[in-house]
């Protein structure tokens, strides 16, 4: 799907060096096109066919592939294991959160209303976003960048798919958040730019837009 987290399954699969097969849809009205739910129930991406069964979830997917194919990127010490795990909630259940609330406020904003009321929908939007965003922001933005003081990936020494749960969002975020700057956040700008100089990612990237180009939509890495 276009502009989606699925990205992070043609990245996973690049650093895994696995054959794989694209099936690119384009949003409707900024949704997923009903006919996802063909393929799966709830219509849901990323979606991937695995020993003859449909899987979706972004965190699982990872980690089954890892799991099957990806021995390299499971780190070896029992509290970078839970660190791997801590991060594939996290990125989902947490950090992607504030996010997607601010997606819903940015369509809130541009939504078409009578113009008399577009003050009141712009001011409700803006405490939203002052009020709970912004905090929000700067409370996992911090913590992050804490949590990387002195690591070369999110949980130690060794990629694993923690690195790809992570690396996306916070690429996405880098348009997305005021404040989120090289200078105020050193170690997570330094980790973004080692995660682009893997050749996994850059392949990641050509592939993307390429997708991207042939539906006409916009890559978020």
């Amino acid at each position: 799907l276009e502009q989606s987290r699925a990205d992070r399954i043609i990245w996973i699969l690049e650093e895994l060096n696995l054959p794989y097969q694209i099936q690119a849809f384009k949003r409707k009205s900024r949704l997923a096109p009903p006919e996802a739910k063909q393929i799966h129930p709830l219509g849901k991406f990323p979606m991937i066919s695995l020993n003859s069964q449909t899987i979706a979830e972004s965190g699982l997917i990872i980690e089954l592939l890892i799991e099957q194919y990806g021995s390299a990127l499971i780190p070896e010490t029992a509290e970078e294991k839970m660190k791997v795990r801590y991060f594939n909630y996290y990125a989902e259940g947490s950090f992607m959160t504030p996010m997607v609330v601010g997606v819903v406020l940015n369509s809130i904003r541009s939504a078409p209303v009578p113009f008399f009321l577009k003050p009141v929908v712009k001011m409700i939007a803006n405490k939203v976003e002052e009020g709970y965003l912004m905090p929000q922001y700067t409370a996992h933005l911090d913590f992050l960048e804490g949590e990387l003081e002195g690591r070369r990936w999110i949980a130690g020494d060794t990629f694993t798919g923690a690195d790809v749960m992570m690396g996306w969002p916070l690429m996405a975020a880098k348009a997305r958040v005021p404040g989120y700057t090289r200078e105020a956040y050193p170690n997570l700008f330094a980790y973004l730019d080692r995660l682009g100089e893997r050749e996994a990612f850059k392949r990641t990237r050509v592939r993307v837009e390429e997708l991207e180009a042939q539906i006409g939509g916009k890559s978020k890495l």
